[in-house]
């Protein structure tokens, strides 16, 4: 409740209004007096927009559209990966992240196919052909 209420008086400040006062003794507001206004004001609002990750004042800009196409593999890449991988798949291991580096180096270095794959998609690729032969 306390963050609630360091955010509230933040609010009060960048707003350039003055410090929440107790109106009946013209002392700065404690947290029962906080809490009460905070009930009955718009920064409350503020405050569940920032919680909840929108930003009141500030809109993102318009999200990229991404142009990227689901691309088949081959049955070369597929032959590639088992080849690669041929100890991942006989032990039912899925490959680290390391290991699928070094096979898209090796591919590269071969002008083999699956170096022209991201790190990402060829590990889940690996993955899911592995769990499939079990």
């Amino acid at each position: 409740m306390r963050l609630y209420l360091m955010i509230f008086k933040i609010f009060y400040l960048l707003l350039d209004l003055a410090e929440p006062v107790d109106s009946e003794n013209g002392t700065a507001m404690d947290e029962e007096g906080l809490v009460e206004l905070m009930e009955h004001s718009e920064a409350l609002d503020a405050v569940t927009e920032i919680e909840e990750g929108v930003d009141p004042v500030y809109e993102s800009p318009k999200q990229r559209n991404s142009a990227v196409t689901r691309k088949k593999w081959s049955k070369e890449e597929e032959e590639e990966i088992r080849k690669y991988f041929k100890p991942c798949f006989d032990n039912n291991v899925r490959p680290t992240p390391k290991q699928c580096l070094k096979a898209i180096r090796i591919s590269k270095e071969k002008k083999g196919q699956i170096c022209n794959r991201k790190k990402n998609v060829l590990k889940k690729k690996v993955f899911r052909m592995i769990d499939s032969q079990k």
